[in-house]
C-alpha cells in the first residue's frame, strides 16, 4: 500500500524531530543558542551588569534592586585626583599594598552607570 500525504508528512516530521534532537542536545549548540537568546533585547553593557548582579546576589535580590543600589554606590576617582601614591607599590616582606587606599576611596565621586572610561583593580 501506498502511503498517502498524511503519513508522508507525519513520517518527515518526526525525522526532522529527531534530527533536530540529536543536533540541539549538544551542549556546544546549547550553549550557542542560550548565548544568542541572551543577546536579544539587550546591549552588551547590560548583559556585564547582570551577570555581575547574578553573582554578587547569589539570587538573594533582584536584577532591579541589584541596579538600583549599584545606581546609587557607583562612585569613580576621577584622574585628576589620581595621585602618583595611588599606583606606587611599597615592597614590605613580599606584600606589595597601595600607600593611600584611604585618601584614594575619599577622593572619589558618585557618578552615572556607564560614565567611567577604565576600570583598574588591584
Amino acid at each position: 500500500p501506498r502511503p498517502d500525504d498524511k503519513d508522508v508528512i507525519a513520517m518527515l516530521t518526526l525525522g526532522t524531530s529527531c534530527l533536530l534532537c540529536g543536533v540541539l542536545f549538544k551542549a556546544h549548540v546549547r550553549e550557542g543558542i542560550l548565548a544568542k537568546l541572551t543577546e536579544l533585547g539587550s546591549t552588551s553593557e547590560e548583559r556585564q551588569a547582570a551577570l555581575v548582579a547574578s553573582i554578587c546576589s547569589l539570587g538573594k535580590l533582584s536584577q532591579s534592586d541589584l541596579l538600583a543600589m549599584a545606581e546609587q554606590a557607583f562612585r569613580v576617582l576621577p584622574i585628576n585626583r589620581l595621585l602618583r601614591e595611588d599606583i606606587e607599590t611599597q615592597s614590605t616582606g613580599g606584600d606589595e599594598a597601595p600607600r593611600s587606599s584611604d585618601s584614594l576611596s575619599a577622593r572619589t565621586v558618585p557618578a552615572a552607570l556607564g560614565s567611567c572610561d577604565a576600570f583598574l583593580s588591584h
